[in-house]
């Protein structure tokens, strides 16, 4: 273990080895360093900057702004008194983080647990690395991200966490300490979960991105609590489903050689140019259709591999249908080259005027 205190008066930065009592700048995974003073100062850790400790004392508001990269190691506890994490600044580990923090960057779980007992406010963010977990108490706005597979945030006090969610996967746990969850509920556009117990209390998150579709677990944390888990989506046509939430489409532009034992066949092609007023409104009913359930739509070039694939129909024999489609499955999965046809304008006698409900 390397003890290091700033032992200059005046503001400065962390590298400055002659205003440490050590004459090094401390950085090491066994340096506990401690920032105190009886005026105000500043050290700074500059944006080029990266350093580690295990444990870091501030006791001066304002006394320590990370603009760098600032490492815990987690073998110790650390106190900081209205530190700054300064915009583009990093501060990542494991440990114990009490005081006061200003995060206008990023503060990080990493390698492990990173307790904060702190007054976390700011414009910056909270991150949560792989098979690490943040836990957090008190009022905080910050948004989080989960950022690797096996993560694990857990709110203290999961009533007074008014931040986003991103990035929530299967793999990762929302711990809501204190409430044993016996039902959850999404609203309509996906983007706010509510978890409740037995008596009616709640808790409830807040997603960066909407979750249609999805399935909430609950199950104990063994603390009295409950960890709130995400199930993986699938998104159905008719009795078959697909397994992933970006689905990809195109116009097609020929009937492939695939095709040729199916029923469904296009009679024409979708002209974007000649034709763009019903192209543009073929698109944005398939936005309308996928927007509320949370698919990613990626329009590509036509070919096998394109989940569906649209275009003009003859259906004057489906009795005054003006679409149908055509399935590709195997075992309840829908495979690529799924057929939608449309009622071709050349046969159905009617123009086209840019409307499409």
């Amino acid at each position: 273990m390397t003890i290091s205190k700033w032992k200059n008066s005046v503001s400065g930065d962390w590298s400055v080895a002659a205003d440490w009592d050590t004459g090094l700048a401390p950085n090491g995974s066994s340096a506990v360093v401690t920032i105190a003073a009886g005026e105000t100062y500043l050290v700074t850790i500059g944006a080029s900057e990266s350093y580690t400790v295990q444990s870091l004392t501030v006791t001066d508001a304002g006394a320590l702004s990370v603009a760098g990269t600032l490492t815990l190691t987690g073998a110790g506890s650390s106190s900081l008194n209205a530190a700054t994490i300064a915009s583009g600044g990093t501060v990542l580990g494991t440990g114990s983080l009490s005081g006061s923090v200003i995060d206008n960057g990023v503060l990080r779980a990493a390698g492990g647990t990173l307790t904060s007992i702190a007054a976390l406010t700011g414009s910056g963010q909270l991150q949560i690395g792989g098979n690490s977990t943040l836990d957090i108490t008190g009022a905080i706005s910050l948004n989080t991200v989960f950022l690797g597979s096996s993560s694990q945030l857990k709110l203290e006090t999961p009533i007074s966490y008014s931040g986003t969610i991103s990035a929530w996967q299967s793999t990762d746990l929302v711990d809501v300490a204190g409430l044993v969850v016996a039902s959850t509920s999404l609203s309509a556009d996906g983007k706010t979960l509510t978890a409740s117990n037995a008596l009616g209390s709640t808790a409830t998150l807040h997603l960066a991105t909407s979750y249609a579709g999805h399935t909430f677990t609950a199950v104990s944390d063994l603390t009295g609590g409950s960890n709130l888990g995400v199930l993986g989506v699938n998104y159905s046509v008719g009795s078959a489903t697909w397994p992933t939430r970006t689905i990809s489409w195109s116009f097609a532009t020929s009937n492939l050689a695939a095709d040729s034992g199916r029923s469904a066949t296009f009679s024409s092609f979708v002209d974007t140019v000649n034709q763009s007023a019903a192209a543009t409104a073929i698109t944005n009913a398939l936005t309308a259709w996928a927007t509320p359930a949370g698919i990613t739509l990626q329009q590509v070039t036509d070919g096998a591999a394109a989940d569906l694939r649209i275009g003009w129909g003859n259906l004057t024999g489906l009795s005054g249908l003006l679409s149908d489609t055509s399935l590709n499955a195997s075992g309840g999965t829908l495979l690529a080259d799924t057929i939608i046809r449309l009622a071709d304008p050349a046969i159905a006698g009617f123009s086209l005027n840019g409307s499409l409900v």
